[in-house]
């Protein structure tokens, strides 16, 4: 009886262990797209923003490095 208990901790332990490994991968999968989701919503607005700057400035080196993005 005692074995059969044991064992079945045992194989509880590895469930556990399985689906806090893959409640890890989800969360990790989750955090990439929301970071790749955050980096494209920032890269607009800098573009945005350099294009509402610089005419309101002399900066045209700044035109020029939107050209390398363009």
């Amino acid at each position: 009886m005692l074995r059969v208990m044991i064992k079945d901790v045992g194989s509880l332990l590895d469930h556990t262990s399985f689906n806090f490994e893959r409640l890890e991968f989800l969360q990790n999968t989750f955090l990439g797209l929301v970071d790749m989701e955050q980096n494209r919503i920032i890269k607009i607005f800098t573009v945005v923003t350099i294009v509402f700057y610089a005419p309101n400035t002399d900066c045209q080196h700044i035109w020029h490095e939107l050209s390398f993005y363009a």
